[in-house]
């Protein structure tokens, strides 16, 4: 039992690294033969051997998976992925023609709709909540209480920023006059585990007020 917690530890430590090479294949391959039962040993290992390149072996990973939780939808989207990689690259769309600079400011300005000024201090929060590969590899293959602990330092700083938007003190403006207490959008430590490949973040507010929802899926959700 102690080897198959420690087996679990390392592939949870590779997970949330967004690392799903030979080292984190051959643990996750040890931890299947240790318990077989394991689902999430079975999709880390699908992964693996998705990016090593190893298709036929994620497939078969992914086929374990799925004996034993029919309803595992990252397993179902590892499948599409695994499939996709067989066909080949799709050929690339024609390029669309040359627009001006003016242009394109021009569809920019109209696609981004400003929600406010941002401040200096909105701006460095905000870029230190960055996701990527290694995040959203976490979102997906850990587990939901696991993922929320080890992407809370990436997603509070863009929740602290919001906070201080405009539209965050419009929010807390009506919810005061409504009666209600609370002097921030989003509070420390609001991130919560859902599912597998799903956490959320909820208001210091009611479901009663405006509400702000941010969602990060995995590729694999």
């Amino acid at each position: 039992m102690t080897n198959v917690a420690s087996l679990e530890q390392q592939a949870i430590e590779f997970a949330k690294r967004g690392d799903f090479g030979a080292q984190a294949r051959s643990v996750n391959e040890e931890l299947t033969r240790a318990a077989p039962a394991n689902e999430g040993a079975w999709t880390r290992l699908a992964r693996c051997c998705m990016e090593l390149g190893l298709l036929d072996e994620a497939t078969a990973a992914l086929d374990a998976v799925l004996q034993l939780n029919p309803q595992n939808t990252i397993a179902r989207n590892l499948q599409l992925e695994v499939s996709k990689r067989r066909a080949g690259p799709v050929d690339a769309a024609p390029a669309s023609r040359r627009r001006s600079p003016a242009a394109s400011r021009t569809t920019t300005a109209a696609r981004s709709p400003r929600v406010g000024p941002t401040t200096r201090a909105s701006k460095t929060s905000l870029s230190l909540a960055g996701f990527g590969r290694a995040e959203f590899a976490a979102l997906g293959h850990l587990p939901p209480a696991a993922a929320a602990e080890s992407l809370t330092a990436r997603i509070e700083p863009l929740l602290m920023a919001l906070n201080d938007r405009p539209f965050a003190a419009k929010v807390v403006d009506a919810r005061n006059r409504a009666g209600h207490s609370g002097a921030r959008l989003f509070r420390r430590g609001s991130i919560q585990p859902v599912a597998p490949g799903h956490i959320s973040v909820h208001q210091q507010g009611g479901r009663w007020e405006p509400q702000l929802n941010i969602g990060f899926f995995s590729a694999a959700q």
